[in-house]
């Protein structure tokens, strides 16, 4: 592939706690004091850059088996049937037998496979696979070890699959591509017409108020139904579609009669911004009535997964008034009884100590009662006869992350008076399992690694409770990529081995900052394979607004693109934790976060202040560009994907017409429009104090790329050519965003660049 390559040249106390503590399994994998060779960029370029490959763990109901996702990635170009799985990368289901600690794998390492589900009965397991070159569902049968397409069910979409408690029939959603329900009618701009068409774009204007609320709201869903049908050992019949259109969410009640449905209503269709609905449908009849509607006051962003309680008469979920990704999240936990309609809701406060998703943001029932818990920032809460009371407040350093799910989906209590819980400590980010006692309200420790626990999915954890006391979970730490592990009478064995290729490397270990400066300022500091105290090293400082570094210390490769190769030539990588753009700081405050960190960092010995670099993706890839506007210190910096004048930003859109800068650009600035404050979007626009930097620059954007337009780092590399400063442009046409998502080979290119810029002013 052709790349478009531009480039011009000009005429307190820091406190560093020791992580890395999951069962060792070869000298290779924890020797960081021996020479070792650098990392091969191909090895990264072939695999999911993160090595974040586990997902959708889901046990059986008498946890003998686990299944889960693989996600790898492959050097053809062909486009995954699911959005979940990535551009260039495939999801293969595998099956664990936690009784021998094994290991095989169900669907083929080139196929689209995703959402496995097991039957009550623990005998069948179905999820959606393109195994035979379509996407449908598949059934996989315990007892024979076979597996078979169910035919028909071709335009099924990537989403719950849910099972009767008979084990005979399932649900799951599909979409309705007739015309009369064509997903333009839901506000979806059309696919492009030929090159030589007019694209006609038009717009009536909206109440003030509509559009106030549809900025907080950014997730949509595409037009789907509800399908019922029976499985049979040669397919499925018959199906029968139930409920209403729209259908984002859903869930079987535990008698199988009744289905709750998330609908998401557009209103306003350019930007996607919807509001959500629930329904009660009667499985038997297909009848649905209205059971909750959408907040009049904001739009959600998205319907929670809804959750019944075991006795069949509430419903709970998680409804958010933001983005789940935003920095900000705001957002409830809902009980619904089913029978009156009763609503109760707890709002939800997170922490700035860890990132939203470390917490629980969908109600967790017990199996007994009408019991639920949930956790935030303030401790562990209960839902009893119909009010939330916090049961277990945040002292100290010690907080609530969620509660470990037993096969039948409910929390566990081992003896009916205490509840196991997860639990992470806010200063050390140690992480591990605790029982909490109902009556007295102690903990007991029955686990705590340095270890990151995978707690991602939102209705689902990475971490199952087991007979006999035991657990699986996946976990991760700074030199071992995202693993299942049991975990029995206090120790960890590996079931498996998710990456093989990764055992004949060295990487480097990670150590947790935290330094007082005015304000606590911390992050995560992977230091070089065969670190030696007293030598001083160069830097490369990862930036990102929102993020909490400090969160991604024991993570495999720290950040988003995994640093180990950085590593393991020589570089330390400083990941700092920094506030979001949403009205907090503007281009001048993000260095005030990142510098005093690398200045104790040099006091102390670790790292050569001379030979520091600075690099960021998309919003990171911002901060890049204000970072270097405020400092000569960085002597290197990448910027990628990242947007640089907020100005012509605002009034960016696709080809289809839908705006991409200006919903964003308005939160940045709390509502303000270039408008309404032009001259906060010209002072937090890089691209007008180019004049300032001094910091040699490499630029990297996918030419396909519908999250930041390419106008972006043109400006950039303009502005830097015109003012004879050094700067190098590298554009990957037909990618996209992300650079975790390119061809292997543009991935292998593109590290190759930013360790050859690295090189070039650093070493």
């Amino acid at each position: 592939m052709i790349r478009c390559i531009l480039s011009t040249a000009r005429l307190a106390v820091v406190a560093l706690l020791v992580i890395g503590a999951l069962p060792v399994r070869g000298a290779s994998r924890i020797d960081g004091t021996s020479a070792a060779q650098p990392i091969p960029v191909k090895v990264f370029s072939n695999q999911v850059s993160q090595f974040y490959n586990l997902s959708d763990l889901v046990p059986s109901p008498d946890g003998h088996f686990m299944a889960y996702t693989l996600l790898t990635s492959t050097d053809s170009n062909k486009e995954s049937s699911f959005h979940d799985c990535g551009q260039h990368t495939v999801c293969t289901i595998w099956v664990a037998d936690m009784w021998t600690q094994t290991t095989h794998a169900l669907t083929g390492a080139e196929e689209a496979s995703l959402l496995p589900s097991w039957s009550p009965d623990g005998m069948k397991l179905a999820f959606y696979s393109d195994h035979d070159g379509t996407l449908k569902l598949w059934i996989w049968d315990r007892q024979t070890g076979t597996m078979h397409a169910l035919p028909g069910t071709d335009r099924f979409v990537n989403g719950e699959i849910q099972w009767t408690p008979d084990s005979h029939t399932i649900l799951a959603k599909f979409t309705d591509s007739s015309p009369s329900n064509a997903t333009q009618d839901l506000g979806y701009i059309s696919p492009a017409p030929p090159s030589n068409t007019p694209i006609v774009l038009s717009y009536s204007p909206v109440s003030a108020a509509l559009q106030a609320k549809a900025r907080d709201a950014i997730m949509f869903r595409p037009h789907n139904q509800v399908f019922l049908g029976s499985v049979w050992a040669n397919g499925l019949s018959p199906v029968q579609r139930i409920g209403p259109n729209n259908v984002s969410t859903f869930a079987l009640s535990p008698d199988g009669t009744h289905i709750v449905v998330g609908r998401e209503t557009l209103v306003l269709p350019e930007s996607n911004r919807y509001t959500c609905e629930h329904d009660l449908v009667d499985v038997r009849t297909g009848a649905y009535r209205t059971l909750t509607k959408g907040d009049g006051d904001v739009l959600q962003a998205g319907c929670g997964q809804p959750a019944w309680s075991a006795d069949g008469l509430f419903i709970g979920y998680f409804t958010s008034t933001v983005g789940l990704g935003n920095a900000h999240l705001a957002g409830s936990v809902v009980i619904v009884n089913i029978a009156s309609g009763r609503i109760v809701k707890n709002p939800l406060q997170f922490s700035s100590t860890f990132t939203t998703r470390r917490y629980t943001i969908s109600p967790r029932w017990s199996n007994s009662d009408d019991v639920a818990y949930v956790s935030d920032a303030r401790g562990l809460w209960r839902y009893k006869r119909g009010r939330f009371e916090l049961i277990a407040k945040t002292v100290g350093s010690r907080a609530v992350l969620d509660l470990p799910i037993h096969p039948d989906g409910k929390v566990w209590s081992p003896d009916g008076v205490s509840l196991d819980v997860l639990v992470g400590d806010r200063v050390t980010r140690r992480e591990g399992i605790e029982r909490f006692s109902l009556r007295s309200g102690n903990f007991t420790t029955i686990l705590t690694r340095d270890i990151y626990l995978l707690l991602t999915d939102w209705e689902h954890n990475g971490v199952i409770a087991l007979p006999k006391g035991s657990f699986a979970l996946e976990a991760e730490d700074a030199i071992h990529p995202q693993e299942l592990w049991i975990m029995e009478s206090g120790k960890l064995h590996q079931i498996g081995e998710t990456n093989p290729q990764l055992v004949q490397y060295v990487f480097g270990k990670s150590k947790l900052i935290q330094l007082r400066h005015g304000k606590l300022l911390e992050g995560g500091l992977l230091l070089p394979v065969g670190y030696r105290p007293g030598h001083r090293y160069p830097l490369v400082v990862w930036v990102y607004p929102g993020a909490n570094g400090a969160d991604a210390v024991n993570q495999f490769g720290l950040a988003w693109f995994n640093m180990q190769l950085l590593a393991s030539r020589g570089y330390a990588v400083l990941y700092p934790n920094q506030p979001s753009w949403a009205g907090e700081v503007g281009r001048s405050d993000f260095a005030g976060y990142v510098i005093p960190l690398i200045k104790e960092l040099a006091h102390d010995g670790y790292i050569d202040e001379n030979r520091v670099a600075v690099m960021g993706q998309s919003g990171g890839g911002y901060d890049v560009a204000a970072i270097i506007t405020e400092t000569t210190l960085f002597k290197a910096a990448v910027m990628i994907d990242g947007p640089s004048d907020l100005v012509s930003d605002y009034f960016s859109m696709d080809e289809a017409g839908n705006e991409i800068g200006a919903w964003r650009d308005e939160r940045m600035f709390a509502g303000a429009t270039p408008w309404t404050g032009l001259r906060r979007y010209i002072e937090n626009s890089p691209v007008f104090y180019l004049k300032r930097v001094q910091t040699p620059l490499l630029i990297l954007q996918g030419a396909a790329d519908s999250a930041v337009p390419t106008e972006q780092a043109d400006e950039m590399f303009v502005g830097l050519r015109r003012l004879n400063k050094e700067v190098q442009y590298v554009r990957y046409p037909g990618e996209g965003h992300v650079m975790t998502g390119y061809t292997s080979a543009d991935q292998e290119d593109w590290w190759n660049r930013v360790i050859r810029w690295l090189n070039q002013y650093l070493q």
